[in-house]
């Protein structure tokens, strides 16, 4: 399939898989001469598992992969207050994090810190009830109607969640908030643009 899409005169492949995948996609664009073998764009899918650690070595030295996230990362060059604070937290419960680059998945666990701090903040704008379908109605009126900001990794959120009547209502993230991203040599994921394509990476 591969030798095909090259013989196309394809520049690029999108990867639409999962860290299960991907090293499987990747030795196969190995295996062909360097002049057949494209760049993969890929999803942030493949950053949350042992992606890395299950690629021949060296490979992407030979296979050039980039990949869309948020634009968030733990090895920024100007760490927030808030960042800091988050990852110290997540040192007392996880000791074996012993710097940023440690940590798995770490898109996923900026949009977990996220979504936490904007439930708690619409949890906060209504008294629960025993009725847990009720509950669920108000919680989503909430959301759907937070009367403050709410500061995460990723950004401040204002209104994430707009009535679902509305064109991309249930989208806390735009394009804005979305950056190009590569492993780097270790296998700490290092970000390669910047809001605006304002460039802060290799």
């Amino acid at each position: 399939m591969l030798r095909h899409i090259a013989a196309t005169g394809s520049d690029c492949l999108i990867f639409v898989g999962n860290a299960t995948d991907g090293p499987t996609f990747v030795d196969a664009m190995l295996s062909l001469e360097p002049d057949q073998r494209r760049t993969i764009y890929s999803h942030w899918g493949i950053t949350g598992g042992n992606f890395f650690d299950r690629l021949q070595p060296g490979a992407l030295d030979k296979v050039q992969l980039r990949f869309i996230q948020s634009c968030f990362s733990f090895l920024g060059e100007h760490p927030s207050p808030t960042s800091r604070d988050v990852f110290a937290h997540a040192q007392t419960l996880f000791p074996e994090l012993k710097d940023e680059r440690d940590l798995a998945a770490p898109a996923g666990f900026a949009h977990a810190y996220d979504i936490g701090r904007i439930t708690l903040a619409a949890l906060n704008q209504f008294a629960l009830t025993q009725d847990m379908e009720e509950n669920r109605d108000r919680l989503r009126t909430a959301l759907e109607h937070l009367q403050q900001p709410v500061a995460g990794l990723v950004k401040t959120y204002r209104q994430p969640f707009s009535p679902s009547d509305g064109k991309d209502a249930h989208e806390a993230l735009g394009y804005h908030d979305l950056c190009m991203a590569a492993f780097g040599p270790n296998g700490e994921i290092v970000l390669t643009t910047g809001r605006s394509d304002q460039q802060v990476g290799p």
